[in-house]
């Protein structure tokens, strides 16, 4: 059991590195070819992207998850579960796609200030039919524990969707930059699909829908519709008011720090997700639940405070590496940065209990107030401090999440404790 583990662990690693890899690569490539100015401009198209490849589809990938390891012993339940599944997949996507086609023109101009991107728009609001069918297939892989299957998806995936980017970027500029994304994300359409009709086989002809069902999955799109749509919306508010107050060099600069903060936190969050939450889930008492949850807090910021650190001490040679020295930012911005992660990863730990739990409400209470919480501290910050401001309302937003949900994590087991009373 555990050889097999380890190996499941080695595979999980090398596929989530390889993602990594291959989207910094692409980051690159756009700023070698675009600049600082194009990676602002290109901004608002990732966190697009961002929101579309986790609500494809209505954003039931971990729903899925769940109840497949949950029917997967009755045939007939999986079985109708899949249908319901699929159905409501197609029906959410159909919609969005009908959305990003009529109003291509509107998304356009509010997010640039002219129409001319609308037809990248549409590409975008289509390509999301392709996201669905990822997120349904892994959603099963995962939930049939099939851990080096995902991994493969990842792994191909990636290697697949980075191939064409370079010609991409460099041949249609920020055009081809955006179909760069999108085939980024998309090459694990063949590896998902390879995987999936080893496991199980839907029939489309088939396809029925259970409102039991659907009313289940329905919670999760309700979860991830503001997980996936709260922050995001904010990066784009923030970018915009910062293309008006510094200038896209400004808005890009920012831009390609968070860009890296993903990479880097990407890496902890499936962590988080793949071993720690199933775990949680798993656990009924309530002084495992709050002994599990401070133990693996105090091991996820004692390790990610000692790679901040590196990465500050290392931050000439990571930013013109991986960006360029175009991107540089003062060493107490940078600080800023960092210490406003630490601290998000820790507030991610503690969130992942309402999502393990199932907590749909105060998992929606929690994600609304974080992003206003940025949102107020970056009106406040740019006030004071201009386009630099936004790096310490980054940290002080997250310190400030972060003692919140310390205090929601108390109140949550003083409640609990007393159940047992």
């Amino acid at each position: 059991m555990s050889v097999g583990w380890f190996k499941a662990s080695m595979a999980s690693a090398i596929a989530q590195l390889t993602r990594m890899a291959c989207g910094l690569i692409v980051l690159k490539i756009v700023v070698i070819q675009l600049g600082v100015e194009g990676v602002g401009k290109l901004g608002h198209f990732m966190n697009l992207l961002s929101i579309l490849f986790v609500f494809a589809g209505g954003g039931i990938n971990i729903g899925i998850t769940k109840y497949v390891a949950q029917y997967e012993n009755s045939a007939s339940q999986l079985a109708r579960f899949l249908s319901t599944a699929w159905t409501y997949s197609i029906m959410v996507s159909a919609t969005l796609a009908v959305i990003f086609v009529v109003g291509a023109q509107a998304i356009s101009i509010k997010l640039f200030g002219d129409s001319q991107y609308q037809n990248l728009i549409i590409f975008v609001g289509l390509a999301q039919f392709v996201f669905a069918y990822i997120n349904f297939a892994t959603g099963i892989v995962n939930g049939l524990r099939q851990t080096q299957r995902f991994s493969r998806i990842l792994t191909i995936g990636s290697i697949i969707g980075i191939t064409p980017c370079y010609f991409l970027v460099s041949h249609f500029r920020l055009p081809g930059a955006v179909v760069a994304m999108v085939v980024l994300q998309a090459g694990m359409l063949i590896p998902a699909a390879h995987e999936l009709r080893q496991l199980v086989r839907i029939k489309p002809c088939q396809l029925t829908f259970h409102r039991e069902e659907a009313s289940k999955l329905s919670q999760f799109s309700l979860m991830q519709l503001f997980s996936v749509a709260t922050m995001p919306l904010v990066e784009i508010y923030i970018r915009t008011e910062l293309f008006k107050s510094a200038g896209w060099e400004s808005a890009g600069t920012w831009q390609g720090v968070q860009r890296l903060s993903y990479a880097y936190l990407s890496l902890f969050t499936s962590f988080l997700a793949v071993y720690y939450m199933p775990t949680l889930s798993s656990l009924l008492e309530n002084k495992r639940i709050i002994k599990y949850v401070l133990r693996t807090l105090g091991s996820i910021l004692f390790v990610f405070g000692c790679s901040a650190i590196v990465i500050y001490f290392l931050r000439d040679w990571v930013f013109t590496i991986l960006l360029s020295r175009d991107f540089y930012i003062a060493p107490k911005l940078l600080c800023y940065q960092l210490i406003g992660d630490f601290f998000r990863i820790g507030a991610y730990v503690i969130g992942f209990l309402a999502v393990a739990k199932a907590a749909t409400k105060i998992y929606v209470a929690c994600e609304v107030v974080q992003s206003l919480l940025y949102i107020v501290m970056f009106s406040l910050f740019l006030r004071i401090g201009g386009a630099q401001g936004v790096f310490a309302a980054y940290a002080l937003s997250n310190f400030s999440y972060f003692m919140l949900c310390l205090a929601g994590l108390m109140i949550y087991n003083r409640i609990r404790s007393k159940r047992f009373i």
